[in-house]
């Protein structure tokens, strides 16, 4: 009886314990405040006279150490916060930026304060938008940014609905001191709807069974679905797998062009250059034997 007492006064004190962390974990909001105090630092919206684009400008002492480059057609569409991304008590700077174009473009940056301004990440560098999300997916408390490959948006003429859009996810290198290409680390991530996207794909070949015409609404459909979960799995670090399953489910005239096309785009794509090392084998992926 004691023995049981003591297990449950234990079970209650870690079960408390760990509603106390999630309690105490910091959640991320964006501020549409004209400015920011970080510290040492000033974040304020400012408008260029000679374009009228909004721009974001970071000041110490008077001095501006940083402005994003793009700029944002209203001051709405400029967005900060500080938030502790590497853990700890000291806070790093997140900026959004969105140019007010149609799907395009939204623009994320990171930034360390201290002694100096670092630049921790920018989403310029690589092919991603739609905005950026910190996830801390294994609970070390540095937090891991998600955001969206625009890659293959309006792939082969795909409408911006039906694309494939594969999530990124960038991890913290504390050696290199900035945000490095995560997706092999945290495959999880990139993979977490790719079941779901599966069941899209065989609702698509069941219409399709039951008469639709592979033409039109129907094949960019089913051409964004197969491709979404092919490059879900070859941006996670499972090329293998993604190619066995567009070439088990893609079965439309255009599959050479297809084919064709993604390695094309994969093999100039910064991400997945920074996921495989080898690209032999997207180079031999779709060539016939005779080739």
């Amino acid at each position: 009886m004691r023995f049981i007492t003591t297990f449950v006064s234990l079970a209650g004190i870690l079960l408390l314990s760990a509603l106390t962390m999630l309690a105490q974990k910091p959640s991320f909001e964006y501020s549409l405040a004209p400015s920011l105090q970080v510290g040492a630092f000033e974040l304020r919206k400012t408008r260029d006279l000679r374009t009228s684009r909004w721009h974001v400008e970071i000041l110490r002492g008077g001095s501006v150490l940083f402005r994003s480059s793009n700029g944002a057609k209203t001051a709405d569409d400029l967005l900060f916060a500080s938030f502790p991304l590497l853990g700890g008590d000291q806070k790093q700077i997140v900026i959004e930026e969105y140019t007010g174009d149609v799907f395009c473009c939204t623009y994320n940056y990171v930034l360390r304060t201290g002694d100096s301004l670092d630049v921790l990440y920018s989403s310029t560098q690589y092919p991603v938008g739609f905005g950026l999300v910190p996830e801390d997916f294994n609970g070390d408390g540095v937090y891991e940014l998600v955001t969206t490959l625009t890659r293959f948006d309006n792939f082969l003429n795909l409408p911006h609905d039906v694309s494939p859009a594969t999530r990124v996810v960038f991890r913290y290198d504390a050696k290199a001191g900035r945000y490095v290409v995560g997706n092999r680390e945290f495959a999880g991530g990139i993979l977490e709807d790719v079941e779901k996207d599966k069941e899209t794909v065989e609702e698509l070949r069941a219409q399709r069974k039951a008469g639709a015409a592979p033409k039109g609404a129907w094949q960019s459909q089913y051409t964004g679905a197969v491709l979404n979960v092919a490059l879900a799995y070859i941006y996670s670090g499972r090329q293998q797998d993604g190619w066995i399953y567009l070439l088990g489910k893609y079965d439309l005239d255009d599959r050479e062009v297809v084919i064709t096309n993604l390695r094309y785009y994969l093999m100039r794509c910064p991400i997945f250059r920074s996921i495989y090392s080898d690209l032999n084998p997207v180079r031999r992926t779709g060539v016939r034997s005779n080739e």
